[in-house]
């Protein structure tokens, strides 16, 4: 008599093999996660600095013809700061002479994007030397640019 075994094919994957492949989703994922809301911050925070850097042409160019810019409609030096507003800015306004080292700066009230970056301020302020620094109040300084100070302008 011929006895036959037969052979048992495995027909899927184990509860725990599914469980390993869960928990390592999982990891990765809480991981990877946090990085993309960073990453997502910072690219609103280089498009709101894009956005003060044409503001700051137009400051400069003022400044140039010897006429302190404002964002006061109708009076010289006027600078349209809807032109330049974006997806990101929900006010742009231009700051006078803060001080003795200033000589004014543009500001943007953000808007629009995740919500650890709503509501907070992006500007940059023009020194009495000439060069520019920006900065943040309400940002962590991981989502400023490395460039700009975190600190509130004088």
């Amino acid at each position: 008599m011929k006895i036959t075994l037969m052979k048992k094919i495995q027909q899927g994957f184990t509860l725990i093999e599914l469980m390993i492949v869960i928990a390592i989703i999982g990891i990765l994922s809480s991981i990877a996660l946090p990085a993309y809301q960073d990453y997502i911050i910072k690219s609103q925070v280089t498009a709101v600095i894009t956005q003060l850097k044409q503001t700051q042409i137009d400051f400069e160019m003022l400044l140039i013809d010897g006429i302190q810019p404002t964002s006061s409609p109708g009076l010289p030096g006027s600078i349209d700061t809807t032109v330049n507003a974006g997806q990101y800015c929900g006010s742009f306004t231009i700051q006078g002479p803060t001080g003795t080292d200033s000589l004014g700066g543009v500001i943007c009230s953000t808007h629009g994007g995740n919500e650890e970056f709503n509501d907070n301020t992006i500007w940059m302020q023009r020194l009495s030397s000439g060069s520019w620094v920006c900065g943040s109040d309400g940002l962590a300084r991981k989502h400023v640019p490395s460039f700009c100070t975190v600190i509130p302008p004088a």
